[in-house]
């Protein structure tokens, strides 16, 4: 990460930057939270939030976890504006500086698609794993996070 110091003021860097560490926060409170566990540390299922297990593997606990997430989007892009990209060269000359993963014009066709097809007038389905309390806790403290770790190990050295 330290790599993208220099190119922080680009929102396509700050947003994968972004990106990666909010895939670490939930991934790490998920998977603490509800993860079941035998002695050898393996997934062999998750913890309900009505207090119910499933057993399962680490495919069906992504696919659950996903689950609460698409409900959430849905949830917060009912409550917010935003503003969806048109394709320009200039989006791809700024992926280029993401050096992990070679993005293409199609790339970034299927990702403005993705954001126009949000069904945000969707009824909303309950909840698997988390809360709506605890999801939207955890939204802002995966906010709080993402903000302390570029402050902390980033920032703090420009």
């Amino acid at each position: 990460m330290k790599n993208y110091k220099d190119y922080l003021y680009n929102p396509i860097v700050l947003g994968y930057l972004t990106h990666i560490l909010t895939d670490y926060y939930w991934n790490k409170i998920t998977y603490l939270r509800y993860t079941i566990r035998d002695n050898q540390g393996n997934c062999i299922g998750v913890k309900l939030n009505n207090g119910n297990e499933i057993k399962c593997g680490i495919e069906e606990r992504a696919k659950i976890k996903h689950r609460d997430f698409d409900i959430f989007k849905n949830y917060i892009t009912q409550k917010r504006n935003y503003t969806i990209p048109k394709y320009e060269n200039k989006l791809l000359e700024d992926l280029k500086l993401i050096k992990e993963i070679p993005f293409t014009k199609e790339d970034i066709d299927k990702i403005i698609k993705y954001l126009k097809e949000v069904n945000c007038n969707k009824k909303l389905d309950k909840y698997n794993l988390f809360t709506q309390k605890q999801i939207n806790n955890d939204y802002k403290n995966s906010i709080k996070f993402v903000i302390e770790f570029l402050k902390n190990n980033i920032l703090g050295e420009i």
